[in-house]
Order: C-alpha cells, then sequence, then structure tokens
C-alpha cells in the first residue's frame, strides 16, 4: 500500500515599517509639551489628571506630551479620542503614571484611552498599580492602555507593575508594534486580597472583537516583552502548583492569557498577519492564545522565539484559525498542555522544546505538548497539520514541584466523532519521557491518534525511555467504524529503551476498525518488557509490514483482530522470537533468531509461513523441546534433536522442506 500526502502551507505575512525612534528623538519635536508646564506635579500626592488633560488639550494633532522623572497621579481617564500622532514619552524607569485608589471604579475604562487615534504611541512609561486593593469585578476597566480601531499604534519601553485587569488592549488594530514592555504581577479582574479568585487578566490583548468595516485590520507585532503575572504584592498567579502538588487538580482561574490575539471580528475575517516573538510569559493561564470568535477562517498568525513559564497552557489555537506558525519557542514546567489546537487548517508546528509539560496529576488523564482537535462540524477543510523538529522531554521526577502526570504524552491528534482531519504530518521530533515515573497501567502512548484521521505521516522520530506504546492508532471515544484512522504510514522512526506496562505488550498499537496502514523501515531497541513490536486488535485491518528492524523484542506481531488481511515483506533485525509451550509448529515468518522458551515437553514437528530460502537460527532456552525429522524437517543423523540450554541449531528453507544446516552443542 502506497500512502501519497499533499501539504500546502500558504504563510503570506504582510511586514510594514515602524520607525524605530527613541524617546530622545520625539522629545525634540516642534510640538513638544512638558506636562510640569501645565501644572502637573509628579511628587506621588497630587492628583495630576486634570494637568495631564490641560496638556493634551494644548495639542491637536501630531504632538509630545513629556513626562519628566516623577510620579504622576492620575485618578481619571484620559482621552485621545480621533486625534492623530500623539506620542506620550517619558523617562526610562524614571517617569511612573499610578493611583492613589484602592480600587479601580467602573467610571473609567483605562489610564489612556485612543479610539481612532492613528500614528499615536507611548514610549519609557511605568504603569504602577501596587495601590490598587480591590479591583472591579466588571470589565469596565479594560486596561491601563486601550486602543480602538488604530492604526501605526506603538507601546515601546514600558513598564507595568501590579496590573489590575490588562495591561495593553488594541481592538482592530492594524500595523500596530507593542516592544520592549516588562510586568511584574498582572492580578485581573475580581482580585482581592480576601478572595483571589481573577476572573479575568489577559495582559497584552490584540484582537478584532469589534469588526473593522473594511475587514483590513490586522499586521500587529508583539516582541521583546517580559510578561510575568507573579504578584510578588499578593503572592498570587494564575495556576497554583501549591495545591496541586498535595495531589489536587490545582486552581486554574479562566479566561487569562499573557499574550491574546483573536484574528477575526464578528462577522468577517479581520486581523491577519499578527506576530508575537522574542517574549518570556510566565505565570498566566496560558502563555499565548489565538481565537477566533467568528467562527470563520481566518489567521496567518505566528508565535514564535518565546518563552513561556510556569503557566497552565503554553499556547492555544481555536476555532479554524489557518495559516499558524508556532517555531523555536521553549515551553517549560506548564501545568497542562504545551500546545493545544482546535479545528484548525494549515498549521506548523516546528522547532519548539517542551520541557516538563503536564506536571500536575491530571483528573482528565491526557496531557501532551501537543494536542490537535479536529471537532467543529460546519468548517470544512480541516488539513494540513505539520508537527516537525520539536523536542519534547520530561524529566524523571526533576521538576521544580516534582508533580508528575498521569496519563504523559508526546502528541495527541483527535478527531471528533463524524468530522474529518487530513494531511498531518508528524516528522523528525524527539521524544524523552524520562525513563517510566508514570503510572503505566493507564499510559496511552507517546503519539496517540484517536479518531477519523485520514492521509497521516509518522515519520523520522525518535521515541526513548516512555513507558508505553510508541504510537497507538485507535477509535475516537464513542465513535463508530468510520471513526477510525486510516491511510497512515508509520516509517523510519526509531523506539529505543521504552518500558511497556501491562495495558499493551508493544511498541505500536493499532486497534478499533483502523485499517490501511504502512510500516516500514522502524528501527526497535533496547525495549523492555515488549512482548510484540506490532500489536493489531479489534477490527483493524489492512496492515503492511516492510524492512523493519527489531532488537529484544520477543515476537514481531500480535494479531488479536477480526480483520483478515496482514502481510509482511522481508522483515529483518536481531530480534529473537520465542516459541512458547505446546506450538508444535511455529510461526518463523517475521523473523530470522528464535529461542525455545518450553516449560513442558514440546515436539516441532514443521515450522508455518517459512519464505524461500529463509535460513533461521534457534537458540534453546531449555532441556523440553525436541525438533522431530519427518517430510516438512530434514535432520543430519538421528531422527530428532532434542536440545539442552545454549544448544544451537540452524535450517534452511527451500520452498517445501527445511533441511539442517548446522548443529552446535553447547550445554
Amino acid at each position: 500500500m502506497k500512502t501519497t500526502i499533499f501539504i500546502i502551507v500558504f504563510m503570506t505575512i504582510t511586514y510594514f515599517s515602524i520607525s524605530e525612534t527613541s524617546a530622545f528623538d520625539l522629545i525634540n519635536d516642534i510640538n513638544y509639551h512638558n506636562v510640569r508646564d501645565y501644572g502637573a506635579k509628579g511628587n506621588g500626592v497630587t492628583d495630576d489628571t486634570l494637568a495631564i488633560r490641560k496638556t493634551l488639550d494644548s495639542i491637536k494633532n501630531n504632538g509630545i506630551v513629556f513626562f519628566p522623572a516623577g510620579k504622576y497621579i492620575i485618578n481619571g481617564q484620559i482621552n485621545i479620542n480621533g486625534r492623530k500622532g500623539i506620542k506620550f514619552v517619558g523617562i526610562n524607569g524614571g517617569s511612573i503614571i499610578t493611583t492613589t485608589k484602592a480600587e479601580k471604579d467602573d467610571s473609567r475604562s483605562a489610564f489612556l484611552y485612543f479610539n481612532r487615534s492613528d500614528n499615536c504611541g507611548i514610549y519609557d512609561i511605568t504603569f504602577d498599580e501596587s495601590a490598587v486593593v480591590n479591583p472591579p469585578t466588571s470589565r469596565a476597566w479594560v486596561a491601563d492602555i486601550w486602543a480602538i480601531s488604530c492604526e501605526n499604534f506603538i507601546v515601546k519601553n514600558c513598564h507595568f507593575i501590579e496590573t489590575v485587569s490588562s495591561g495593553i488592549t488594541i481592538t482592530s488594530g492594524k500595523h500596530c508594534l507593542i516592544d520592549g514592555v516588562t510586568a511584574k504581577g498582572v492580578r485581573g479582574f475580581g482580585y482581592s486580597d480576601i478572595d483571589p479568585v481573577a476572573l479575568d487578566g489577559n495582559f497584552i490583548s490584540v484582537n478584532g472583537l469589534f469588526a473593522n468595516p473594511s475587514g483590513d485590520r490586522g499586521g500587529n507585532i508583539v516582541t521583546n516583552c517580559r510578561i510575568d503575572a507573579y504578584s510578588e504584592l499578593t503572592s498570587f498567579h494564575w495556576y497554583d502548583f501549591a495545591s496541586n502538588a498535595s495531589g489536587g487538580a490545582g486552581i486554574w482561574h479562566d479566561n487569562n492569557c499573557g499574550i491574546l490575539t483573536e484574528p477575526l471580528g464578528t462577522d468577517k475575517p479581520d486581523a491577519p498577519n499578527n506576530i508575537v516573538s522574542n517574549n518570556y510569559i510566565a505565570h498566566f493561564g496560558w502563555g499565548g492564545y489565538t481565537e477566533n470568535p467568528g467562527g470563520r477562517l481566518g489567521g496567518r498568525q505566528i508565535f514564535d522565539n518565546n518563552i513561556v513559564f510556569e503557566c497552565y497552557i503554553g499556547y492555544e489555537i481555536q476555532n479554524t484559525a489557518q495559516n499558524v506558525i508556532i517555531s523555536d519557542n521553549y515551553f517549560e514546567n506548564l501545568a497542562g498542555d504545551g500546545i493545544y489546537s482546535h479545528s484548525l487548517d494549515n498549521i506548523n508546528i516546528a522547532d519548539n522544546v517542551f520541557h516538563n509539560i503536564g506536571i500536575h496529576k491530571a483528573a482528565n488523564g491526557y496531557v501532551p505538548a501537543v494536542y490537535a482537535i479536529y471537532g467543529i462540524s460546519d468548517i470544512k477543510g480541516q488539513s494540513n497539520f505539520k508537527v516537525s523538529g520539536n523536542i519534547i522531554l520530561i524529566d524523571k521526577r526533576n521538576n521544580k514541584y516534582g508533580n508528575l502526570l498521569s496519563r504523559p504524552l508526546g502528541i495527541k491528534i483527535r478527531s471528533s466523532a463524524g468530522i474529518t482531519g487530513k494531511n498531518i504530518i508528524i516528522q523528525g521530533n524527539i521524544f524523552n519521557l524520562a525513563g517510566s515515573p508514570y503510572d503505566v497501567s493507564t499510559f496511552e502512548g507517546t503519539l496517540l491518534v484517536e479518531g477519523n484521521i485520514r492521509d497521516m505521516i509518522i515519520s523520522d522520530n525518535i521515541i526513548s525511555n516512555s513507558c508505553g506504546p510508541s504510537v497507538v492508532l485507535t477509535s475516537s471515544p464513542g465513535g463508530n467504524t468510520v471513526d477510525s484512522p486510516e491511510r497512515v504510514t508509520i516509517s523510519n522512526n526509531h523506539f529505543t529503551n521504552n518500558n511497556i506496562g501491562p495495558g499493551y505488550r508493544a511498541a505500536v498499537v493499532i486497534k478499533n476498525d483502523t485499517r490501511n496502514v504502512t510500516i516500514d523501515g522502524n528501527n526497535v531497541s533496547g525495549n523492555e518488557n515488549h512482548l510484540n513490536f506490532l500489536e493489531v486488535r479489534d477490527n483493524a485491518d489492512m496492515i503492511y509490514c516492510h524492512r523493519n528492524f527489531f532488537e529484544n523484542v520477543k515476537n514481531a506481531y500480535s494479531w488479536m483482530s477480526s480483520g483478515t488481511k496482514f502481510i509482511w515483506d522481508d522483515l529483518i533485525g536481531s530480534n529473537i522470537i520465542i516459541f512458547r509451550n505446546g506450538n508444535t509448529q511455529p510461526d518463523v515468518g517475521m523473523g530470522n533468531e528464535f529461542k525455545t522458551g518450553n516449560t513442558n515437553a514440546t515436539s516441532i514437528k514443521n515450522f508455518s509461513n517459512g519464505r524461500e530460502g529463509q535460513v533461521i537460527n534457534i537458540t534453546f532456552g531449555d532441556s523440553n523441546t525436541t525438533i522431530i525429522s519427518n517430510q516438512k524437517i530434514r535432520l543430519k543423523g538421528s531422527g530428532k534433536f532434542r536440545g539442552n540450554k545454549y544448544d544451537q541449531i540452524s535450517l534452511f528453507y527451500d520452498g517445501s522442506v527445511w533441511m539442517e544446516r548446522s548443529r552446535s552443542i553447547n550445554h
């Protein structure tokens, strides 16, 4: 059987040029206005809201609002509506905007509010909300900086301390840049010292929540930012690893991300070509999140060269996002999935490192580094999904919290009942899963494929030190006959040093109506407790094996399926297959090296499934086995050979008769 997969990923990214103007260049602008000249004190005591508004009122368009070093109190909202080219500029680390209100009231939405204000920006200003003890429980307060329908909007080298709700929200932005931003402490809506339950807290949001009529939003960049949600003020972060360490499921707060991109509006494709790159993101529910709230195809998103640390999920893509590249990121100590994706098209996950993914004991079991679901029935063409060149490493109890998950997975691909996923490549990844520290009775496989998956290639991967099967192909939970994988090629993989638990006894497990599978050129070595290289169960059918190499595998395959077609061709290797009790015509079709393992007297009268020209070598592992000379077996000398432990015999098959070549008496 031959499987051909065509994957074409169209990734047209529109780049744009934003001037890298420094704060010192900006204050030399001819339309420069110092807030001190308009009455601002910057002493951390006086409310400077009115003075800052007065400064802004002196500028119609294209001017600089400059904050000398100091602490400026804003207890109201500064509105920049419809103006163009307004820049707020401070001294990096010295110019601080803060509030003296212990509670953020719902009468304002942001410190700085921009609406249809193109070519505006904020440079080198610190936003400090340490004084806010009880944030509002509604979403009226959106962010410290909120920009709606703005083009060429820039936030550069700004710093955020103990942020309540969000730091930066850009709604329907086009060609916006967030660069060099830092944050320490993101507490979210609804947080209080008394009841630390946060309702929302996306620190950076770049989205198309309000669809732009022209449908041309997008081209935004978030880069070189360092954002950490952990609050030293309250010891709060978005996933409670401490409670999890005691065996619970942990506290996961919904709706909080380090960086959120929603590529679509509510009614049309919107906000494509967003780039999230070179950021450090820590202690959020999600490191990054891309969602299409309109349920329409859209995207062209890049998430690359980021570090995501101690979050619940590293990066999530939802609702038919398409043309997404996730590459060269480093994910470490995540409580849940590394990448979680749902209903996608043209997705490339490449060259990422996943270190200690799923380090809590998940109540729902599965915690893979990469989890892809195909499951929205009204969207067609969910396809072209590639995972390549990634490293997935889980240390044996060597993470900060000492936790282990119940069902570790490298990659899980699942299709919901009645939905088809197709054209999937899993290639060139390295899996090292810590040498079986898990509950092996529930382990489901390093690479688990469930459901109606068509035209899939699994090739050139290295899977080592897991505690179960390397690859499992099965139907989706609750699925039927058509909801099983079909047309799958498993080729040129290396499965080594894996320890199989009691659930399965093979490196590759195929079951539940899976069919049309080619298994070619794989290398299996150094595995413990492997009874089989391949285990076929239930109604799986049409399995083709060719040129696989085995070492220390007791049997090449186990056929436990009601299916009718299983083909093997020239399987080679140093696998030693054991002849079991009472088998008088053992199968030799799947190898060349054999060993007897009979605890009771057994007479062998023929060998089944031999191939013309085949040579078999038998080592006696007992003193209970006798080979009988007859019309099918011709021995030299006497009519039988009863070997003792360590004796050997070699036979040649001419197509009709097995003929002894040599024997060795070694006992």
